[in-house]
């Protein structure tokens, strides 16, 4: 998350989502911040906005720190858990330098996370706005995240909005049962069109 852009649209529409799916259970917050070493100090704000707890973590991130050591309390969290990446899951060949890194979330973390013991029946919501424009390739890519999870028994659908630079979310978990009460839950709760939830293959 970008410090520099709290409060803006996105990060209401992030409340609203985790507003929808608080019957799922407790939900926490890895904030990922990567602009700003005083993030920690904005880190309450954060969370008053969102609604949601954070979990105990080093919130801020430079290049060439360890990212292990950054993720290690999200794949321990025993609660359900939003990642905040400044830009989303990168599912790139060509992976960002070292110094973009701390802007995305590589999809082995979100594996990690997702695939952790302790989280093996809990949901993992991902803020992703690494889309491209064009609707037909980013319809592509949903479905090669959502194939290369689901080959690591990871399940999980994306919430599409109407226009593709509009900002994207990916819930996942290892358990297809909670996955499947969450997106009841979201289609009964926000009345969405269906087609907004994109699982694979859809």
């Amino acid at each position: 998350m970008n410090y520099g852009h709290f409060g803006d649209t996105y990060d209401f529409v992030k409340r609203g989502i985790l507003q929808l799916l608080a019957s799922c259970g407790r939900w926490y917050v890895h904030p990922m911040f990567t602009d700003d070493p005083n993030a920690k100090h904005y880190a309450k704000d954060y969370c008053r906005l969102l609604g949601v707890r954070a979990v105990n973590c080093k919130s801020f991130i430079q290049s060439g720190s360890n990212r292990d050591d950054w993720l290690a309390e999200a794949a321990a969290c025993q609660n359900h858990l939003f990642l905040d990446p400044d830009t989303g899951l990168c599912f790139n060949k060509n992976r960002p330098k070292v110094v973009d890194r701390p802007k995305f979330l590589m999809p082995e973390e979100l594996a990690n996370i997702a695939g952790a013991h302790a989280r093996r029946d809990k949901l993992t919501l991902v803020y992703d706005q690494s889309f491209i424009t064009n609707r037909k390739r980013a319809t592509e890519k949903i479905n090669e995240k959502l194939l290369w999870l689901e080959k690591r028994h990871i399940y999980g659908f994306f919430y599409r909005p109407p226009k593709v630079d509009h900002p994207n979310f990916l819930l996942v978990s290892k358990d297809p049962n909670i996955l499947a009460y969450a997106k009841a839950v979201l289609l009964a709760s926000s009345k969405l069109p269906k087609d907004r939830l994109i699982s694979l293959g859809d």
